[in-house]
């Protein structure tokens, strides 16, 4: 799937030198590369104005002008297999690539709006969003002579973006990206169901499990009216699980997993999830302490242990939401957890760098109650 783009993109052709001395030319390469994210529950738009995409090559300093973007994303319109096109067919020297997303001082799709601002998922009001002035992406891309890469930029769900209330702008956009080459890269595709009934709007999480059992969330997606969910972008030769626990404000559903996928090569594998149990839900009301600094994202994990194959369990990530930072304490309020005994795990990334946790006790949510719970981050 695809998504339409409100202006049109300037591509700029990058061409390789010819040789000199009647030497041998060497052929550039192509590469197109497209802009995805990740789902979260915490936002329903989360809008962000990119200006231009700029690359440079190995062992260089300078940046260079890919493309000029001027347009305004819905970032979570990019979520569960849909993208953008930010450069299509480019010629590049061969060489390896890293990139950066330089974003804009202005709104291009609603010019009397901000460049960047959000809704919340718990209420309709549009609030304002302030943009760093560029966004570093990790990783690189290795573009060949001869040869047709096909890359693609996507945001991490963790901490699109955060509230600091000590903020004149309190909301500030904090995604990390990453760049993959596709053809390294598998999907996963599914459908949520209870019963013969599609589930619209659940959250799904893609996670590897390392050897001491930690589950890490390396993709997530929000099921569409359908049901069907696409995880793209999971590096092959791993073995990845996927969970979900959906819930609204008056049904939940019992956390379920799929066996183990093993991405053994860049193509698309099918896991289906099926629900059957479900209760009038209970919420989960957490608090995280000391609060997060202007630079720090900061997301609360909900852990369950799951069957994965028979008389096989995995403790798996089942909820996962970005915290609001207040005066005194980071909060989060989970709703729709069916009754049971949840696992708390926060996360907390500084500049976007690479996350480190603390783990709380284990709480139970009963149907009809509120559980309140405190964790004190420690790095």
């Amino acid at each position: 799937m695809s998504i339409k783009h409100l202006f049109p993109l300037t591509i700029v052709s990058l061409l390789a030198c010819g040789g000199g001395g009647g030497g041998a030319t060497i052929a550039n390469g192509t590469l197109s590369l497209k802009l995805g994210s990740d789902s979260t529950s915490s936002y329903s738009k989360v809008y962000a104005s990119l200006q231009k995409v700029e690359y440079k090559s190995s062992g260089t300093s300078t940046w260079s002008t890919l493309a000029e973007v001027e347009t305004t994303y819905d970032l979570l319109a990019l979520q569960n297999g849909n993208s953008a096109t930010l450069a299509s067919a480019t010629s590049l020297k061969p060489g390896t690539y890293s990139f950066r997303l330089t974003w804009a001082g202005e709104n291009y799709a609603y010019p009397s709006k901000y460049p960047g601002f959000l809704q919340r998922a718990d209420n309709s009001t549009e609030y304002r969003m302030t943009l760093p002035t560029t966004t570093s992406v990790s990783g690189t891309v290795d573009v060949a002579e001869g040869s047709l890469t096909t890359a693609e930029i996507l945001f991490s769900g963790n901490q699109i973006a955060q509230k600091h209330a000590s903020l004149s702008v309190p909301y500030t956009f904090q995604a990390t990206a990453q760049v993959l080459d596709l053809a390294n890269c598998a999907r996963i595709l599914g459908q949520a169901t209870s019963g013969s009934t599609p589930l619209e709007g659940a959250e799904v999480f893609a996670e590897t499990v390392d050897g001491s059992g930690l589950a890490t969330v390396q993709r997530r997606a929000l099921t569409d009216s359908n049901g069907q969910f696409v995880m793209e972008g999971l590096p092959i030769g791993k073995i990845y699980y996927l969970a979900s626990q959906p819930g609204t404000a008056t049904l939940a559903y019992g956390a379920v997993s799929t066996s183990p996928i093993t991405a053994s090569s860049a193509t698309d594998f099918s896991a289906n999830l099926s629900f059957t149990s479900s209760m009038a839900p209970g919420s989960l009301d957490v608090s995280v302490t000391p609060i997060s600094t202007s630079s720090q994202g900061t997301w609360v994990e909900l852990r369950e242990t799951l069957a994965t194959a028979t008389g096989v369990y995995k403790t798996l990530v089942v909820r996962s939401q970005t915290v609001d930072t207040e005066t005194a304490k980071d909060t989060t309020s989970f709703t729709g957890l069916l009754p049971s005994t949840y696992g708390i795990m926060v996360q907390r990334s500084t500049s976007g760098g690479d996350a480190s946790a603390s783990t709380g006790n284990e709480e139970l949510v009963e149907t009809g109650a509120t559980t309140t719970a405190v964790v004190a981050y420690t790095d």
